[in-house]
């Protein structure tokens, strides 16, 4: 008796839902394609029937020949539906595991430099500037790490994309069983973009109230001279 069974100890229906974590979804990968191997087996066992039918046709009675034939198509056409079924989870994930894995790494580079320009703008926002120099030279700084944010954009903007793209693919292979990682994917890009853009509005008001206070402290060196 060939069993579909043989393709693993957990029903196709139980598989965990498709993750967006590299090495969880790395190993599912690998699963898979293991499923597809043992079941490709099975359909070449099922096949194989037909031969034995042939040796012993003659001794067979005819309900119990047509039995077997009714249970091999059956057998053969749910086997066909299984694979199916693990070739598009495997295609899903190899379509997956790109985005994530270059998510991974963008992210690697890019949020160490996110928490340095926030702790930069906490430090920053804390320091004197009470001569007219000092105003000058904190808004210079402030002026190149502004220049330092927006030439980061794309690095922000690539995370947005790359884990949006993730999370297509995954809510649009099975929409009702998306794994928590998904969830938590979607809630951690949301809150990078959310970071970046308000440090970049803090930046902006540290230029434009330095340079209410450069102004207004030329304007009392003009009155003192």
């Amino acid at each position: 008796v060939v069993s579909t069974q043989s393709t693993g100890s957990e029903d196709i229906n139980d598989l965990e839902p498709i993750s967006v974590n590299v090495a969880t979804a790395t190993a599912q990968s690998l699963q898979t394609m293991n499923l597809c191997e043992r079941c490709e087996g099975l359909k070449r066992r099922v096949e194989d029937l037909d031969d034995i039918v042939v040796d012993v046709k003659d001794s067979i009675p005819a309900p119990t020949k047509g039995n077997m034939e009714s249970s091999k198509e059956a057998t053969t056409q749910q086997l066909d539906d299984i694979l199916g079924r693990l070739k598009s989870r495997g295609d899903t994930l190899d379509s997956v595991l790109p985005f994530v894995t270059h998510l991974q790494d963008m992210e690697s580079d890019t949020l160490p430099w996110l928490e340095d320009v926030e702790r930069w703008v906490v430090t920053e926002a804390t320091k004197p500037s009470e001569t007219a120099d000092q105003i000058t030279e904190r808004k210079e700084a402030v002026k190149e790490k502004l220049k330092d944010v927006e030439e980061h954009k794309t690095d922000v903007d690539d995370i947005t994309t790359y884990g949006e793209s993730a999370l297509e693919l995954v809510t649009g292979y099975d929409p009702n069983n998306v794994c928590q990682s998904a969830r938590d994917l979607e809630a951690h890009v949301a809150d990078v973009q959310k970071r970046y853009d308000a440090v970049k509005c803090k930046l902006r008001e540290m230029e434009v109230d330095l340079t209410n206070k450069e102004n207004l402290a030329a304007r009392i060196g003009a009155i003192g001279e």
